[in-house]
């Protein structure tokens, strides 16, 4: 990222590089935004890691973007061709979500009681989605790229917004949107499971003593010297100007080859193969 600039006390305009090499963007622009402003942005996008939820596209290699068709006709690669852009992007670091604290519970450690504080504007959603299980309010999907993936996981427990406790879908977010709307500002109430995940299973007992042995060998001196780049060796070269050729004799015996007799689950032969074969077989014992 190059060529920071900041306009207005929140308002940042960045430079990013990205190689697209997918005809699927996996972006998506809010409709009837201009510059195009992006709503959505997959996981796996090209994208990823380098723009966010919100940030407004104005040029593409400097050529000004003032709707997402202009931006699909600059970026879209075609067949496997890999292509190589200049994004310009603005950016609103007003939008922000800290972790104001985390308390611990003493009956159940595993579960930890965070405030949250979402600064944001009404019209750019955070990108969560809540749904009602039994009587709480839980987070089951983040969206990728946003500022909210930072700091939710899924699973957490919605206990408050702005002080007051929240049973309801429809309550929790004409809450969260009432807080943006008066104040641009929401304070979440989270709790969430910490128990860490279970392992399927232990490494074997040798595994374990090895990596016990070993725990720190990189800071410990060692008996092997390093290894040296050697300088290139002259090597033979064998050229003879003339070949000789030998024949092998294959067969120095001078009787007929029998064919192998067959086997259970051997290939099946032709009954004018088998006969032959017999009838060859009763010429030599004749002839002995």
């Amino acid at each position: 990222m190059t060529d920071k600039r900041t306009s207005g006390k929140y308002i940042e305009e960045s430079d990013v590089i990205v190689d697209i090499k997918d005809q699927d963007l996996g972006i998506l622009f809010a409709d009837g935004t201009s510059p195009p402003r992006i709503q959505k942005l997959d996981l796996l996008s090209c994208f990823t890691g380098s723009l966010m939820v919100g940030d407004l596209i104005l040029q593409v290699d400097k050529k000004a973007i003032r709707t997402a068709r202009d931006f699909f006709d600059a970026a879209q690669v075609s067949g496997n061709e890999v292509k190589t852009v200049r994004i310009r992007y603005r950016r609103d670091t007003f939008y922000q979500i800290r972790v104001l604290k985390v308390a611990a519970n003493k009956r159940r450690p595993n579960i930890h009681t965070l405030t949250v504080q979402i600064r944001w504007r009404d019209g750019l959603t955070v990108g969560l989605n809540v749904d009602k299980k039994g009587s709480n309010i839980l987070i089951t999907g983040i969206e990728p790229n946003s500022v909210a993936a930072i700091h939710f996981r899924l699973g957490d427990i919605i206990l408050e917004v702005n002080d007051k406790k929240v049973t309801d879908v429809s309550a929790t977010k004409k809450a969260i949107k009432q807080g943006f709307i008066n104040k641009n500002n929401a304070i979440l109430r989270v709790e969430r499971d910490v128990t860490p995940a279970k392992r399927i299973c232990d490494p074997a007992e040798d595994v374990q003593t090895i990596i016990t042995r070993n725990s720190g060998f990189w800071n410990r001196p060692s008996r092997l010297r390093a290894i040296d780049e050697e300088g290139k060796k002259p090597q033979r070269v064998y050229n003879r100007p003339e070949t000789e050729t030998e024949p092998l004799p294959v067969d120095d015996y001078g009787k007929a080859l029998i064919s192998t007799p067959n086997r259970d689950g051997g290939a099946a032969r032709s009954d004018e193969a088998a006969i032959a074969e017999t009838e060859e077989e009763t010429t030599e014992e004749e002839e002995v």
